[in-house]
């Protein structure tokens, strides 16, 4: 079996392996992992070790809740605008505290983080982040982008032009089995379930009608922040916006 039929391996990586005198499966299987692993990372030592016969990944990996959520883009374009990075960062923001609460959840401090163009050398440099903890445990998307936007203000400098921006959720404890600080900010009952039924409500309309159907803020068309689809493909089978049309003369 030649070594690219093998999942995982493209036709590049495979003419790289041949170089080694890696030709089959079997030859990939009898290679020393320690070398594919400095030559070609860890993905095909993994790959190797499957052909063994031998697991990578243990079936209780899959299921653990992950301690820390990133939620990061890089812009369309440059922008140097306070209320372009306000409105992607409270999108990121917003997008990591659905995820904490499909992992059922808490965020105790939110990172924010900003990046100018890190390949222009022609413009200045800054590569800012600043941590916040939050008043209190949290999955309310409302205490964590209020929490973002407050970073985002410490971080930002006039002037620059920035590439990209990010939101990471951290500290993340299981929502039921957390324990509580006398010190921290106490919630009541109420306002615990009040706050679970709004994100559910928002949860549930986003999931129904797609992701930006409720959102915390408006949203503008001239969003510089957002990622160019110039080149996306089209979407036939899936949208009936994206239906060609077809005229009969």
């Amino acid at each position: 079996m030649p070594v690219t039929d093998v999942w995982g391996v493209a036709s590049r990586t495979g003419e790289k392996l041949a170089r080694l005198r890696i030709h089959t499966a079997l030859d990939l299987r009898e290679a020393n992992p320690s070398e594919i692993r400095r030559r070609f990372g860890i993905v095909l030592e993994r790959t190797l070790w499957e052909l063994r016969g031998q697991d990578v990944i243990r079936l209780d990996d899959i299921d653990q809740k992950r301690q820390n959520i990133m939620t990061s883009r890089t812009f369309g374009s440059t922008t140097g605008r306070l209320e372009d990075l306000r409105e992607a960062v409270r999108s990121h923001a917003q997008a990591g505290a659905e995820k904490v609460r499909r992992q059922q959840s808490v965020a105790r401090a939110v990172m924010v983080f900003l990046s100018t163009p890190r390949f222009r050398s022609d413009l200045p440099q800054d590569f800012p982040s600043l941590p916040l903890t939050l008043p209190r445990p949290t999955d309310d998307s409302r205490l964590i982008v209020a929490a973002a936007q407050r970073a985002l203000e410490a971080i930002y400098r006039p002037g620059l032009l920035y590439a990209k921006a990010g939101v990471m959720m951290v500290d993340l404890a299981d929502r039921e089995g957390m324990q509580l600080d006398w010190l921290e900010g106490q919630q009541t009952e109420a306002e615990r379930q009040q706050s679970a039924k709004v994100m559910g409500v928002m949860d549930a309309l986003n999931r129904e009608f797609g992701r930006g159907t409720v959102t915390l803020g408006g949203r503008r068309q001239d969003e510089r922040w957002r990622q160019r689809h110039a080149r996306q493909t089209p979407r036939f089978l899936t949208s009936w916006d994206e239906l060609p049309s077809v005229r009969m003369g």
